[in-house]
């Protein structure tokens, strides 16, 4: 996938398409929770399945989809199997947090996310962190090490999510691909597996055994799916990864007050410290990666 050469109108489209994913990512948990007695599983399967016709259209209505067994052809199919594998794990973690009212733990995991995109540029794209940003990266181990000190466990929530999404974002700006065409493919390799899901429940599944306002819900997953996920690899398009992480703080921060606001999740004491580590390792972070922009 070609990033876009930066003019002025390139990254203010590129800031336009990424607060637009953000936000609406950030209102997810509204839906989800609509959708709570749905299990995460069959949710996810249904998010791909819908997904596939919708995009299918879009494809064709763009001409892209002759193109198609080019960009698989080959090696490079294994680039689109690694990225629906991160996408599809982002998805089922994601949901299965909202429906057991960890949603703080998700948005946790989303602000870890720019940190990690951070290691996974020193270890894959031989980056250099500076001073300031190790000491980011130790804040942030800090902030999860309180977690498992106070509750005694590993937060696997915030842990999955913040491997996840940087591994696919760090997929997708390198692959070959445009938006729409690369998440068609991607949902196209998903798409065997979870129908194999769905029938393998048979009759009694939750979505088998659903009412009419659920399927209307579902029905609109694939919508409710593609269109921030096609904004956000839009927006990698055109902006730094240093710029993404500026903005797509926003969608934890909702996430977070709708957790606690909204929903009523505990927000206890470790969590304040937690957060407290990973919000100055954020700022480090940001004002380190501004500077070497500039």
């Amino acid at each position: 996938m070609a990033v876009e050469p930066a003019t002025a109108a390139s990254i203010r489209a590129g800031y336009l398409y990424g607060l637009a994913a953000f936000v609406v990512w950030g209102l997810f948990p509204v839906y989800f929770k609509w959708l709570g007695h749905v299990p995460a599983l069959d949710l996810t399967a249904h998010r791909v399945l819908w997904s596939v016709p919708f995009l299918a259209l879009l494809a064709a209505w763009g001409g892209r989809l002759a193109g198609l067994p080019a960009l698989v052809a080959g090696r490079r199919i294994l680039v689109f199997i690694v990225s629906a594998l991160c996408i599809s794990g982002t998805w089922f973690i994601y949901i299965w947090a909202i429906a057991v009212d960890r949603l703080v733990e998700a948005s946790l995991g989303y602000y870890i996310t720019p940190l990690m995109g951070a290691v996974f540029g020193v270890f894959f794209l031989r980056e250099r962190p500076s001073g300031r940003q190790w000491i980011a990266f130790a804040l942030a181990t800090i902030g999860v090490g309180v977690l498992v000190a106070r509750f005694g466990a590993i937060p696997w929530v915030a842990l999955g999510l913040a491997l996840t999404m940087p591994a696919y974002t760090l997929i997708r700006k390198l692959a070959p691909a445009d938006p729409v065409s690369g998440l068609l493919i991607e949902t196209l390799l998903m798409m065997p597996f979870m129908v194999a899901l769905l029938v393998w429940q048979g009759p009694s599944s939750a979505t088998a055994t659903a009412d009419l306002p659920t399927w209307a819900l579902l029905s609109v997953s694939g919508i409710v799916t593609a269109v921030p996920l096609i904004w956000f690899i839009a927006a990698a398009r055109r902006l730094s990864l240093v710029a993404i992480s500026l903005i797509q703080f926003i969608s934890p921060s909702l996430n977070f007050l709708l957790a606690v606001g909204l929903y009523g999740e505990p927000f206890t004491a470790a969590h304040m410290a937690a957060f407290a580590f990973i919000w100055t390792a954020l700022a480090l972070h940001t004002v380190e990666s501004i500077k070497k922009q500039s």
